[in-house]
């Protein structure tokens, strides 16, 4: 004989499931980056020394879909912030490489992804979308590597790149040989949730 469970004790059970795996039921899913717990660093080598440093994140947030792989939104850095250390060396960067008193921000626009996102673990994606830094906008396309642990996110992405084929200046002078890419590494922290409902759908 089938036993049946009580409407109530049935309604239990579904809403704990709801309640319980909040990210794995959703259909679209939003990624928002934590600035104080981000770290984005770069390294320029160069003859004399290899030079280290680093960028403040200003915001982050991006929109996706795993089952269509869309994605969408913008991870904000201050340009601004850019340091090494090294007073005059900064002063420097910022205003004949960076020049970031013209340009105080660099955006990464998200567009879509590929490769196999998991809400629960880790998952290895390649994202697609473009990278604007000094005025103009660069088409780029990084391996990010993910780790989902509940509602806590994790996010690495290393990129090159060849800044003065971008158009910033080369600092290089006498027996000072700077590289012509710089190397970025951005270490995130952050949430994953549910995207909430639109309130036009009907």
């Amino acid at each position: 004989m089938t036993r049946r469970l009580p409407i109530c004790c049935a309604g239990l059970i579904l809403l704990s499931t709801f309640a319980f795996h909040p990210v794995s039921q959703a259909a679209e899913l939003v990624a928002r980056l934590d600035p104080p717990q981000t770290k984005i660093s770069f390294t320029l080598g160069s003859t004399l020394h290899t030079v280290e440093g680093s960028f403040e994140l200003v915001s982050g947030e991006l929109r996706l879909d795993p089952q269509s792989r869309a994605l969408a939104g913008e991870v904000v850095v201050n340009a601004v912030s850019a340091e090494t250390g090294n007073d005059k060396r900064d002063h420097k960067m910022h205003a004949h490489v960076l020049e970031s008193e013209r340009f105080p921000e660099i955006t990464l626009t998200a567009e879509r992804f590929e490769g196999e996102f998991t809400a629960s673990g880790k998952s290895t994606v390649t994202l697609f979308g473009k990278l604007s830094v000094h005025g103009d906008s660069h088409a780029v396309e990084l391996p990010v590597e993910v780790e989902v642990d509940g509602e806590r996110l994790s996010i690495h992405l290393e990129m090159t790149i060849p800044y003065v084929e971008w158009g910033m200046k080369d600092p290089s002078v006498l027996v000072f040989r700077a590289a012509k890419e710089v190397d970025v590494q951005i270490d995130a922290k952050g949430t994953l949730s549910a995207a909430p409902e639109d309130p036009h759908e009907d």
